[in-house]
């Protein structure tokens, strides 16, 4: 199967998730402007507005 977009675009988009707060540890603090962000190892659903990351789906 061919890949639609160029490996370098993916890694354009990689966001530093050292910057939001893990799973469960922080309430959210109803500012939420919620995205995915695909990482090599799954999609996570990150929150700008809370900075938290709401639900890991890495493996």
């Amino acid at each position: 199967m061919k890949h639609l977009r160029r490996k370098s675009e993916f890694e354009d988009k990689l966001v530093d998730l050292t910057n939001y707060a893990p799973v469960m540890t922080k309430d959210c603090e109803g500012l939420c402007d919620r995205k995915v962000s695909m990482t090599p190892e799954g999609p996570v659903i990150i929150c700008d507005g809370c900075m938290r990351i709401v639900m890991d789906n890495r493996k």
